[in-house]
């Protein structure tokens, strides 16, 4: 068997300075996942999905499972392929709350060290929209709108509940216990 064109000229766009990622250790391999991954996955007819948000999907994949070896070597492929920086700090910054930053921290490391070598840029650094001051504020105000969502899906679905208002938004009784709990949490 061997790789087909398409998958051929797709891995050589992707790791143009690589001539078999895995290929030296089981060329057999190479060639089996290459085809599958690198064309009948990519060309199945009404299936297709544009790279960018392939390689989005592939990444954000690569960080759920702490596979930073297999990043660091897709994290270029996806660049070669119209990611841009943002997106892919975008992406880590996104995996801290579900994985934690013990998790994700490599991912930080690998990502800076590859942006280096290769001379990629930031496009935004700073667009950030909640500072130090404001944090806690944001925080319990943001911890509020989604309690008032609850409610109104709670309310939509005709489960019985209590509304009350504090700091004049609706908060439903059932959970009031928590989120002053919460609130206390933060603040201490």
């Amino acid at each position: 068997m061997s790789k087909s064109e398409f998958a051929q000229a797709y891995t050589e766009r992707m790791f143009p300075d690589i001539a078999a990622p895995a290929g030296y250790i089981d060329p057999e391999f190479e060639v089996l996942f290459d085809n599958f991954a690198f064309d009948e996955v990519i060309t199945e007819e009404g299936r297709n999905v544009p790279a960018k948000d392939r390689f989005l999907a592939i990444l954000a994949t690569l960080v759920g499972a702490s596979a930073v070896d297999e990043y660091a070597l897709m994290l270029p492929a996806a660049l070669n392929f119209g990611l841009i920086p943002d997106e892919v700090v975008e992406l880590i910054y996104q995996a801290v709350p579900y994985l934690g930053i013990g998790r994700v921290r490599p991912f930080f490391k690998v990502t800076n060290k590859i942006f280096d070598y290769r001379g990629e840029a930031i496009v935004d650094p700073s667009r950030s929209t909640i500072t130090g001051e404001s944090r806690l504020e944001k925080a319990i105000e943001k911890q509020w709108k989604s309690l008032a969502s609850l409610c109104v899906i709670l309310t939509k679905k005709g489960q019985k509940i209590f509304v009350t208002s504090t700091n004049g938004l609706p908060i439903c009784s059932a959970i009031t216990i928590r989120v002053k709990a919460l609130a206390w949490l933060i603040v201490k």
